[in-house]
């Protein structure tokens, strides 16, 4: 099963900044600036340093969320069940 992939869009932003900001939620140096979560979620326009450019000029590409995690997950129990078997 692949995902599809899209372009977001600048109406997209609020979305595309909120996944940056969760996948870097365990970033080391990350969270030695913001250590409490409170302050760390407010630091969201941060990343738009980091894509807003792209969602403006339409170069943001982004993959169907639930056809990923399911196929991540998916991945993940039969290596886990592949690995189970080898003992």
């Amino acid at each position: 099963m692949v995902p599809t992939i899209f372009t977001a869009d600048i109406n997209d932003r609020e979305k595309v900044l909120s996944v940056v900001l969760m996948g870097f939620s365990t970033d080391p140096f990350l969270r030695w600036i913001c250590p409490e979560a409170d302050n760390y979620l407010l630091f969201k326009e941060g990343f738009d340093a980091f894509g807003g450019k792209a969602l403006e000029t339409n170069t943001t590409y982004v993959a169907e969320v639930i056809k990923v995690l399911r196929y991540g997950y998916l991945r993940t129990l039969k290596r886990m069940k592949k690995d189970l078997l080898k003992k």
